[in-house]
């Protein structure tokens, strides 16, 4: 009979076949990729038969990480006018921003995060060509390399003087401004485009198979899951992180084939266009699934659909066999990349500029009349409880991480399962709770 994978028995199977393909394949090591759902029973199936499963390693899925990191970001920035912007400018329509901000809507609110994240580097530009006179004209290097973009001009814009201590000045304006220098309402934003940042060095780092990188943001985005209070990830996250930063020195051997092999999946021979091992499940067997003549409808048989699930993976490779025959199999170049694409997003986050200039510039916030966090849409200041919790997201959620990693992971004082106490950090969302006694 078929079994969901919410059970442990199903799990314990899926983690035996794996073992059996490893040793077809002369491989000494197992890794095999799950969602959370999955992955907590998966753990304690290796916790109860540590003789059994000595050389399996248990990851959680990149793509579902990121969706629960959106998740967190989308909470945090709920009600500081980040939604009027974003539907002012027209990169995401009002009936998918709820969706952009839960994370679940994942090629759209990244996207969203990523135009917002580029407009808000062009308006700390402008901001800090405003303060200090700086003449960027001078960038001779850099206006050919984004011109003509290319590895010779990069190379030679990196090499530039001129450049080099822009980017020294550029740099330490933004961490006086991460510091809160010129107000909260500037530090917050700042926030949030370190925070997109520390995705998009996640997601560069699967492209491009990186693994310490990988394990690095592994660490910076347990912090921002703590804040959010999605308790199930900030639970097995650090787990995850603390099995992989020890694997270096525990196991060197399923290190290096993880490093040279495993975190992600290459399909195309385009060079840094690696994906994730769940998001290239949902694009190939998942997605042929779930399309017509698919699941959806198929037969209300149990063995038809037991035969169709055993079969269902040469299916896929059926159709995509099909596809390369008639000549629309997936292009080796990943999408964003031709010239094209990318005036299209440079119009975007021209638009996005324009959008905030409609409302509160954030960067612009920095007099003594603006010495309060506000919502760039309304105006409206925030209480000093939600304040605090903004302008110190990432320095409770990261003591909190690391109390977590130290007291259940390292010294074991406090037994793994136990319940983890929410920080319940204050958002503008909340200001606009009414309660009724």
């Amino acid at each position: 009979m078929l079994q969901p994978i919410t059970q442990a028995s199903t799990v314990h199977q899926c983690l035996v076949t794996s073992q059996k393909v490893s040793e077809q394949l002369n491989q000494k090591y197992t890794f095999v990729t799950f969602n959370l759902a999955a992955a907590k029973l998966a753990y304690s199936v290796l916790w109860n038969n540590p003789s059994r499963f000595s050389g399996t390693y248990i990851h959680l899925g990149a793509f579902h990480i990121t969706c629960c990191f959106l998740g967190a970001v989308g909470r945090m920035m709920t009600g500081t006018g980040f939604e009027e912007v974003v539907i002012e400018s027209g990169i995401c329509s009002s009936g998918s921003i709820d969706q952009v901000l839960s994370g679940k809507h994942y090629n759209r609110a990244l996207r969203v995060h990523q135009l917002m994240t580029v407009a808000v580097d062009n308006l700390l530009l402008e901001e800090f060509v405003k303060r200090t006179g700086y003449d960027v004209s001078n960038l001779t290097a850099v206006h050919l390399s984004a011109d003509r973009p290319c590895y010779e001009n990069l190379s030679a814009a990196d090499s530039d003087d001129q450049w080099k201590s822009f980017v020294s000045r550029f740099s330490a304006f933004v961490a006086s401004a991460r510091q809160g220098t010129f107000g909260p309402t500037y530090q917050f934003w700042v926030q949030y485009h370190d925070c997109i940042w520390l995705l998009l060095t996640f997601l560069q780092s699967i492209k491009e198979n990186d693994l310490p990188v990988y394990v690095n943001a592994l660490r910076h985005m347990c912090a921002m899951i703590f804040a959010a209070d999605r308790l199930n990830y900030a639970r097995y996250l650090p787990l995850y992180y603390a099995q992989l930063s020890q694997m270096s020195s525990d196991c060197p051997e399923a290190y290096e084939l993880l490093r040279t092999n495993g975190i992600s999946v290459a399909r195309s021979e385009a060079q840094s266009c690696r994906n994730a091992v769940d998001l290239t499940i949902e694009q190939t067997i998942n997605r042929s699934a779930k399309t017509t003549g698919g699941i959806i409808g198929f037969s209300r048989n149990v063995n038809a659909y037991y035969r169709w699930c055993l079969t269902r993976h040469k299916r896929a490779l059926f159709l995509e066999a099909t596809r390369a025959r008639v000549g629309i199999s997936q292009p080796n170049a990943s999408s964003g990349s031709n010239q094209a694409e990318c005036r299209h997003m440079a119009n975007d986050v021209q638009k996005v500029c324009q959008a905030f200039m409609n409302f509160l510039n954030p960067v612009s916030c920095a007099d003594d009349n603006y010495s309060k966090l506000y919502c760039i849409s309304s105006g409206k200041p925030a209480s000093d409880e939600v304040a605090e919790s903004l302008l110190s997201y990432s320095v409770h959620s990261d003591t909190a991480a690391q109390a977590f990693i130290d007291d259940r992971l390292v010294r074991k004082t406090v037994k793994f399962h136990e319940p983890i106490r929410k920080l319940c950090l204050k958002t503008f969302a909340d200001m606009a709770v009414q309660k009724q006694l």
